[in-house]
């Protein structure tokens, strides 16, 4: 009690209570058996500073931690691996994107290895490319243009020359000659020229009949070509029509 004296030769008879002030009433502090004082947080948080603050060294034999993310809502995922350690990764129906300067795995073989090499076919279906059997390119032309005209010319007596056409952009070339008359023939023969001016003969000379009709295409390539005609007996005219047809 308060001003008391107490007067003792053995310490262990003094004890005193100590005491603290929970807001409103004076509160004897808490121990364990061991007189260790008890510390809780009551209902709120108990905020500790530390640096360091090492209980002891984590052990892969006995402790783990777990790595979690999060699923684009509010619910956290464990990150996932395989059962060798792998961390697992998924694209999510979207596309993954690896920045890399000469990424590769290892060297490609031919034993265990391919690399397919695709065309378009001109809409937006690709196409792999064909090879025969001893892997030579297979190559098809695609004819994508054709030309077809036609004139209709009177021989003379001396040759004279229909329309020059240029074929440096053809691939093949044959013109058609009809003798459209009905009593006199015609001689007829296939020239070449470099310039549409200097003109030499690529063919023989063919003689038409009547109603007679001969194809002839170039031999040799020049740029130009035209079909050389003239009445086969001179006085005695007659009709021809030539075609030209040509394809790229």
């Amino acid at each position: 009690m308060p001003n008391y004296r107490v007067y003792t030769d053995q310490p262990s008879d003094l004890k005193t209570l100590v005491y603290g002030n929970s807001g409103g009433a004076n509160k004897v502090l808490l121990v364990d058996g061991t007189g260790a004082l008890a510390i809780y947080a009551g209902s709120g948080s108990l905020t500790i500073a530390a640096t360091d603050l090492d209980v002891r060294d984590l052990s892969a034999t006995s402790d783990n931690i777990l790595v979690y993310g999060q699923d684009g809502t509010s619910t956290k995922r464990i990150v996932l691996t395989d059962t060798g350690g792998a961390l697992a990764v998924q694209d999510n129906g979207g596309a993954i994107t690896v920045d890399a300067s000469d990424l590769d795995i290892r060297d490609l073989t031919a034993t265990s290895d391919n690399i397919l090499v695709y065309g378009q076919d001109g809409t937006s279906t690709k196409r792999i490319v064909l090879t025969d059997t001893n892997g030579n390119v297979q190559i098809m032309h695609q004819r994508r243009a054709t030309t077809d005209t036609n004139e209709v010319v009177s021989t003379v007596t001396a040759y004279s020359g229909t329309t020059a056409r240029d074929i440096s952009e053809q691939i093949e070339t044959t013109f058609a000659v009809l003798n459209s008359g009905e009593t006199s023939g015609a001689v007829v023969k296939l020239q070449i020229s470099p310039n549409n001016s200097d003109w030499i003969d690529d063919s023989s000379e063919t003689t038409l009949a009547p109603t007679g009709l001969t194809a002839v295409n170039p031999s040799k390539f020049l740029r130009y070509v035209r079909i050389a005609h003239k009445s086969q007996t001179a006085g005695s005219d007659t009709s021809l029509t030539v075609w030209y047809q040509a394809h790229v």
